[in-house]
């Protein structure tokens, strides 16, 4: 509810944005907040991480027609940063539990691409334990004709915390508005996450508390 009063006192002081990063939407009135702000600033950067699920399903609170919400959110943005959930909801693949190849993850990204973005990454995907374990982001990019996918990899860290999808969709704006090298934007967030979650880890921080970032965010500059 507090959301219109702050777009319009937005527009009345004639605010500029250079990017509008969206992430998790807990209602269609949220949804409908940000497509103001695409309307309001046409020229702005759209980073949308369209959170909606994990491990194959979508979250309790999230409905069919909120996944068609963020869909058509998700076709307007410039860059998504799915995890392999959200992704197969946004393309209606059906979801399996284990490794996928660069094949499958292909064709996921394309028909992304099918929807509007220009740039993807498919985050956080296990690694199989026969080649040393840890994660994936998947990347992918649009040029014209030309799609140009690419992958990278990191060792494991420690365990899954809350609020890293919401740290490296941010690195990745900022560094989206500074014309910063998309491949090397993500390799860079997925290395600072990884030192946030050691650091965490060495600092005892309970696992629903997230990472303890703060401490290392001179690592950004």
């Amino acid at each position: 509810d507090m959301m219109k009063p702050y777009l319009d006192a937005w527009e009345k002081v004639d605010i500029e944005l250079d990017a509008v990063y969206s992430g998790f939407l807990g209602a269609a009135e949220q949804v409908e907040s940000i497509q103001r702000l695409y309307r309001t600033f046409p020229e702005a950067l759209r980073i949308v991480d369209p959170v909606m699920g994990d491990g194959g399903k979508a979250y309790r609170t999230v409905t069919k027609q909120h996944c068609l919400d963020l869909k058509g959110l998700t076709a307007l943005a410039d860059i998504v940063t799915p995890n392999i959930t959200e992704a197969c909801l946004l393309t209606d693949t059906p979801w399996k539990d284990g490794i996928w190849t660069d094949c499958e993850l292909e064709g996921i990204c394309r028909k992304l691409h099918a929807l509007g973005p220009e740039k993807i990454v498919i985050t956080g995907l296990p690694l199989s334990a026969q080649t040393g374990g840890g994660f994936l982001n998947f990347l992918s990019v649009k040029k014209e004709d030309t799609i140009c996918f690419s992958r990278c990899e990191m060792p494991s860290a420690g365990q899954s915390r809350h609020g890293t999808g919401d740290i490296f969709a941010a690195i990745l704006s900022a560094d989206a508005v500074k014309g910063v090298d998309f491949e090397a934007s993500v390799q860079k967030a997925a290395r600072f996450i990884a030192d946030c979650i050691r650091l965490s880890d060495r600092l005892g921080i309970p696992e629903p508390e997230g990472v303890c970032f703060e401490n290392l965010l001179g690592q950004l500059l």
